[in-house]
């Protein structure tokens, strides 16, 4: 899959890689450096809203009952970006299931993947 280098994109910080290591410039750097413009979602860097998995809150409801991952993707719709990259695989599953919930053709990509893409010859 090939993306458009201009493509406007919003970045979900997973738990560990933002919160608990403190990557939160990296990622964003990378998505500049091969093009895209970044939307940042409410609750994003050092503060993000968790997706669900990795937190063992699959299952729990938060706000007017709600999961998690189902209010953390209606946060991520509002940025309008088409498209959502994300760096670990707990989140991916957990938003695409959120997703598949509602009638939104976002797409999901892991930050490694539209790096390669970007990278790679037409």
């Amino acid at each position: 899959m090939r993306f458009d280098l201009s493509e406007t994109v919003t970045f979900h910080d997973p738990c560990y890689l933002g919160r608990y290591a403190g990557h939160v410039a990296e990622p964003r750097d990378l998505l500049s450096r091969f093009g895209a413009a970044i939307k940042e979602p409410v609750r994003s860097k050092s503060n993000p809203f968790c997706c669900g998995g990795g937190g063992g809150l699959m299952f729990e409801e938060h706000e007017e009952g709600k999961r998690v991952s189902q209010q953390r993707f209606e946060q991520l719709q509002v940025t309008g970006a088409p498209t959502v990259v994300t760096a670990c695989p707990f989140c991916s599953i957990m938003l695409k299931g959120a997703q598949a919930s509602s009638d939104a053709e976002t797409r999901f990509v892991d930050l490694m993947t539209f790096v390669n893409s970007s990278c790679s010859p037409p």
